[in-house]
């Protein structure tokens, strides 16, 4: 794995690295720092049937305050980006305020849906052009509510 060169241990990058005894180092750090001391609940609720198996068309924040806590298993969405493009019947450049209030209120009711264990992704674009670096707010945002942060692909 390593070569002796000029006095100098080369790594070979070839070969992937493991972090050695990973879980221990996991408990002496804090695994999920951020997560401690939260208070989700791990009783589910039944999906409403009226919402069961269909594609539902409204205002984000109507249709999510319909459902019961703890109901969802994964949420996907894709909110504007607030880069100011023309839609048809939509406004598309805010206040950043503005539009990360209204973002963050209808997250809130979407971690409030969610089951214990569900996942939330999060389709969006930073809007470099502004320096915003929105992918990061919303990050921080979540790990704020405690939800643990898995990844994100750029």
């Amino acid at each position: 794995m390593f070569e002796k060169k000029d006095n100098l241990q080369r790594i070979d990058n070839t070969k992937e690295r493991k972090v050695k005894n990973r879980k221990q180092k996991e408990v002496a750090r804090g695994k999920h720092y951020y997560t401690n001391s939260h208070n989700f609940t791990k009783k589910t609720n039944p999906l409403p049937t009226e919402f069961t198996d269909k594609i539902i068309c409204g205002d984000s924040q109507v249709v999510l305050n319909q459902l019961p806590d703890n109901c969802i298993d994964l949420i996907f969405t894709s909110p504007p980006y607030n880069f100011g493009l023309d839609y048809e019947d939509t406004e598309d450049a805010f206040a950043w305020d503005s539009y990360f209030k209204a973002l963050f209120s209808i997250f809130d009711e979407c971690i409030g849906i969610l089951k214990y264990g569900g996942r939330i992704i999060v389709n969006v674009q930073p809007l470099f052009s502004d320096y915003i670096p929105t992918h990061h707010l919303i990050s921080q945002y979540f790990m704020r509510k405690k939800l643990i942060w898995k990844g994100e692909i750029l």
